[in-house]
């Protein structure tokens, strides 16, 4: 057994000191006795008081009633495990973009997910709505096919508006297909949404790779 701290001695206190001692040789385990100069502080987590087993002591550590922890000193630990953190990652699925209009904000839809930790990701409207606090959204948009000195930049929209614009220009000369990526971090308030859009230039309408290492969406939830 392990009795409860035992309060200074008085008349009135005379039995309870009396089993503390009994239980101490017995075989149980003891621990101090609360004085006006040496009290017992209320909820201390105890610790053994040498290497018998059998002698307890108080410490600056409390739990109390609710289960919250107060502690003073440094706090050493081998290893902390933090639960999964809330992120996606979607793409295209290896399909192609078609009709995207030139020089206009046209919306880019993922509707494959690779993951969702978390379900914040709405894969029917190609949007994130994170938890409240710091994220990271990041994009990747690829054409099929490009011009000279062609314009194609990718603007991560919040709420339905610009939010931040990334460029990307190809050099002169060039007929390769531009690729643009990007990363924002902005401070979400649990209701916030994030959307990828694209525009290019060039002249006519364009093509959206659906190549998964190239136009993809992503998204991680940073605290």
């Amino acid at each position: 057994m392990i009795p409860g701290p035992v309060p200074a001695a008085t008349e009135d206190n005379t039995e309870r000191i009396s089993r503390a001692v009994r239980a101490l040789y017995e075989g149980g385990v003891g621990g101090p006795v609360s004085t006006s100069s040496t009290p017992v502080t209320d909820n201390a987590i105890v610790r053994w008081d040498g290497t018998d087993g059998r002698t307890v002591q108080g410490s600056l550590v409390t739990l109390d009633d609710s289960g919250n922890v107060s502690a003073s000193g440094t706090l050493t630990v081998a290893q902390i495990i933090t639960p999964s953190q809330p992120c996606f990652s979607a793409n295209k699925n290896a399909t192609d973009q078609t009709g995207i209009a030139d020089n206009t904000f046209t919306k880019i839809t993922f509707t494959t997910e690779e993951f969702d930790v978390g379900g914040f990701y709405d894969a029917a409207n190609s949007k994130w709505t994170p938890p409240s606090g710091k994220n990271m959204i990041i994009g990747s948009v690829r054409l099929n096919s490009g011009v000279d000195q062609q314009i194609a930049f990718i603007s991560i929209y919040k709420n339905g508006s610009r939010y931040r614009d990334i460029v990307a220009v190809t050099m002169s000369g060039a007929s390769f297909a531009p690729a643009t990526q990007g990363v924002a971090i902005d401070s979400a308030n649990g209701s916030d949404f994030y959307e990828l859009f694209f525009l290019t230039t060039g002249g006519g309408t364009h093509s959206v790779s659906g190549l998964v290492s190239g136009t993809y969406f992503q998204g991680f939830f940073l605290g």
